[in-house]
């Protein structure tokens, strides 16, 4: 049987449906709107289940506002919508010292538990990218018509 995604006090069935939950607080608001309270909360929450996939000897700590804070206290101070690369949204997080964090929501459902190989994997990854995109980008140069190429494991 599958094991539900709880997400603070909400239970999803399957991954989507958390998607779609979140997605749909997302596109209730304009870019730079201030969340809700409530959807506030669920971000938290959201926030807070992303980061219970680090490794247990990372101590991650959110602390929400309070009347009581001293300057020293870092919290969380709004959730604003934020506009990304081609005009799309996200979550961007406001902590009291003034430093952001955008989030992706659909990253953070589909986050998986992290270690070393996986590290590792990513590493190598972003390591070559630039290289890889250069490669593909000067054959589509060198063999475009018309806006399209063929497959290069065809031309020889």
């Amino acid at each position: 049987m599958r094991t539900p995604i709880v997400i603070g006090k909400n239970e999803f069935k399957y991954k989507k449906d958390a998607i779609e939950f979140y997605k749909k607080i997302l596109n209730s608001y304009d870019f730079g709107d201030s969340l809700n309270e409530n959807d506030f909360d669920h971000i938290i929450e959201l926030v807070k289940y992303n980061n219970s996939f680090f490794s247990e000897d990372m101590e991650v700590e959110i602390q929400e506002s309070t009347d009581s804070n001293t300057k020293e206290d870092v919290y969380i101070y709004d959730v604003v919508i934020a506009e990304v690369q081609f005009k799309t949204k996200c979550f961007e997080i406001i902590y009291s010292n003034s430093e952001n964090w955008l989030i992706s929501f659909r990253l953070m459902i589909n986050q998986h538990q992290e270690n070393t190989r996986t590290t590792f994997t990513r590493a190598c990854r972003g390591a070559v990218q630039n290289d890889i995109r250069s490669v593909k980008q000067s054959y589509f140069d060198k063999f475009s018509v018309k806006g399209h190429v063929d497959c290069q494991r065809i031309r020889h």
